[in-house]
C-alpha cells in the first residue's frame, strides 16, 4: 500500500504489535 494510508496503516500495525507484546509480557 503507498500513499499516507499505507503510511498510518504500518504506523498502527507498529503500535499493536508493542501493545500486545506488552501485554503478554505483563501476564
Amino acid at each position: 500500500i503507498g500513499g499516507p494510508t499505507g503510511q498510518l496503516l504500518e504506523q498502527n500495525a507498529q503500535v499493536f504489535n508493542q501493545i500486545t507484546s506488552n501485554l503478554a509480557s505483563f501476564k
